[in-house]
């Protein structure tokens, strides 16, 4: 029998590191992300008012628009 530390060196010893690749995000199903997602482009802020009048317009929005 192996000590843990002996146990850890041997499976650390084995591992390999990560490598990336970007790929489709309908091929993205079941991966890992090696390093934070960015946005290419920011989103203007003027976007959530049009935001709110669609969601209002759903047959399920209690709300009344104008």
């Amino acid at each position: 029998m192996i000590t843990v530390e002996e146990a850890t060196a041997l499976v650390l010893g084995l591992a390999q590191p990560p490598v990336a690749e970007e790929i489709a995000l309908r091929d993205a199903l079941g991966r890992v992300m090696i390093a934070p997602a960015l946005a290419r482009l920011t989103q203007p802020l003027s976007i959530a008012p049009q935001w709110t009048a669609m969601r209002c317009a759903t047959p399920i929005c209690p709300v009344r628009c104008a």
